[in-house]
């Protein structure tokens, strides 16, 4: 209780139960990564005077399989290595922001990241990126299709499950998709441009501006559902 933060955004671990928390401050006075260990000691560890990494406005966080950081930021994407190295990941072409979504195939080692621009984007361990399912040019929606031919409207938090589907948080559509690792788009639960918060199957079930997502050993997916308060 000793420790202060700022406006906290993602959240992490490492493989040793370490916590790193993008913390953006009031105003956008920290944007530094704090690390927080299994006792619970804080401490700053990117961002800070010295670090040699500066960051503009923090996003999200997640490990990849060889143990590098991801940290989402205006810039782009950053890595950051296990030895404090930092190079710009993927640039500011697709990734435009430090508010999109991020999650890692833990099997594969493939990253997807949601973008501003209406589409999810693939992103493989050496950087290449491509756009895996929605289209930068044609505007937002909500068609269910297979790879450029699917439409997102302000996709959001991401989540892959053990068989390498990926799961959107869909905001401005107001439900969650999924993506096969073929780039397969259908519609998981909600019903595009109904708002609400009934519980139920698939397109009977409602949420409103849905945004965090997770996904457990067992397949289940939870949601972080925004305007209802709720998970």
């Amino acid at each position: 209780s000793a420790a202060r933060f700022g406006n906290l955004r993602g959240i992490t671990l490492d493989t040793a139960g370490n916590v790193y928390v993008a913390d953006g401050g009031y105003d956008g006075q920290n944007q530094c990564i704090r690390k927080i260990t299994t006792n619970g000691l804080v401490s700053t560890i990117y961002g800070q005077p010295g670090s040699g990494i500066s960051f503009t406005y923090l996003g999200v966080l997640v490990f990849d399989v060889s143990g590098n950081l991801l940290v989402t930021d205006v810039p782009g994407t950053w890595k950051i290595t296990p030895s404090g190295v930092s190079s710009l990941f993927v640039a500011s072409t697709f990734a435009a922001s430090g508010t999109v979504g991020m999650a890692v195939d833990s099997y594969s080692g493939l990253i997807y990241q949601s973008s501003p621009f209406q589409c999810v984007l693939k992103i493989y361990p050496n950087g290449t990126t491509n756009v895996f399912a929605g289209s930068a040019s044609a505007g937002p929606g909500s068609v269910d299709g297979t790879g450029l031919a699917a439409r997102f409207r302000d996709p959001h938090g991401l989540a892959v499950d053990s068989q390498g589907n990926v799961y959107v948080a869909d905001g401005f559509n107001h439900t969650i998709r999924k993506i096969t690792a073929t780039g397969v788009v259908s519609t998981f639960a909600g019903l595009a441009g109904n708002p609400g918060s009934t519980d139920g199957s698939g397109s009977v079930a409602r949420f409103n501006a849905p945004n965090g997502m997770a996904v457990d050993p067992a397949g289940n997916v939870f949601v972080s559902d925004s305007n209802n308060h709720t998970i």
